[in-house]
């Protein structure tokens, strides 16, 4: 068995974290690979570092694009990747040194299409933040579903921490956002799998950079969530429909996340009319569904029990709401600076 793993790199401005990144694929314990870095029309040190490593290593391709986005980047190195398993790593991360290998021999042994491992944030020196582990075992793809749309076993929207059989992503490809790509199409990557296998370890290092478009404050473009959401609910109502309901709920707390995001970024003047849509959009959801019907779900932990709160706290007036959104945007904010 030597089948080779396709690992796709978008790359843009971040010449400082980029050889650590790349050096922990090269040095993997799995040696048929395909590395495939793509730049994104970086402003920095990253083209000619790129070439560099494809001189020293014939395994590594480079591909110069213009700039559009993660997304776009990883579409690029999914159109042209040979391998039979892919993997996708971002830039600025980095991987244990026999992370492929031990997700691609539980893939083989468990005859999965898709494996999925732990992973660690760490703060931007790299240092550990907090730990995101799962229990293990092989899911069938409803059952995975129904944990990611619950937020629980550390299945995540993110796509590093997960290998993929090659046919799992020949008809996905991501969509032109700024942010939030990975969530528009894990649902269906989820469902669309044969069967998925967990590898309990930490292996997949994911940096947590003060100024990534994924930490900023908010911006507009936030709101393609909304449309990962929506998604999510078409899916499930078509191929999965027992997880429809839990669908709709998970879009509810996607619009109650960007109203506090809108809230504890200082941000309620400039965005007082789309905090207002999304005030009015929540309403209008509550109002074709029981807030006493989110009990009936299995998963019933903190996440539960906050989310139920914010329902209630919405539902009767909106000041109070926002109250409590201003008082979660202060302990983000405490936790940020305490864990710099």
């Amino acid at each position: 068995m030597n089948p080779l793993i396709s690992v796709i790199v978008p790359i843009y401005n971040v010449e400082a974290y980029l050889c650590e990144c790349v050096d922990s694929i090269i040095r993997q314990t799995w040696k048929n690979l395909e590395i495939i870095l793509v730049d994104d029309e970086s402003a920095d040190a990253c083209p000619e570092i790129c070439d560099k490593y494809a001189k020293a290593d014939s395994r590594v391709r480079v591909i110069h694009k213009k700039n559009g986005g993660p997304g776009m980047a990883r579409n690029t190195g999914l159109d042209i990747c040979r391998g039979d398993y892919i993997a996708l790593i971002d830039s600025d991360d980095w991987i244990e040194p026999d992370m492929l290998e031990s997700m691609l021999r539980a893939m083989c042994e468990a005859e999965a299409g898709l494996a999925i491992c732990g992973y660690v944030k760490t703060k931007h020196d790299g240092s550990p933040w907090h730990k995101f582990g799962n229990t293990g075992g092989t899911y069938e793809p409803e059952e995975l579903l129904r944990e990611y749309i619950a937020g629980t076993n550390g299945v995540g929207a993110i796509s590093c921490n997960k290998l993929y059989e090659k046919s799992l992503l020949e008809n996905i490809r991501y969509p032109d956002f700024k942010n939030n790509e990975d969530a528009y199409i894990m649902h269906r990557i989820i469902g669309g799998c044969r069967k998925a296998v967990f590898v309990n370890r930490e292996m997949y290092n994911y940096r947590m950079r003060p100024n990534s478009q994924s930490r900023g404050g908010f911006a507009l473009y936030y709101l393609n969530a909304l449309e990962s959401a929506n998604d999510m609910i078409e899916y499930t109502r078509a191929v999965y429909p027992g997880l429809k309901n839990m669908a709709r709920w998970r879009k509810l707390e996607v619009i109650m996340e960007l109203m506090a995001s809108i809230v504890y970024n200082s941000a309620l003047v400039q965005y007082r009319e789309t905090y207002d849509i999304l005030e009015s959009n929540l309403h209008s959801e509550l109002e074709s569904m029981v807030i006493g019907e989110y009990f009936r779900f299995k998963e019933k932990g903190k996440r539960a029990r906050r989310l139920c709160l914010r329902l209630r706290l919405a539902a009767h007036h909106p000041l109070l709401f926002r109250a409590y959104a201003q008082a979660i945007g202060v302990k983000l904010t405490l936790d940020k600076w305490k864990n710099r």
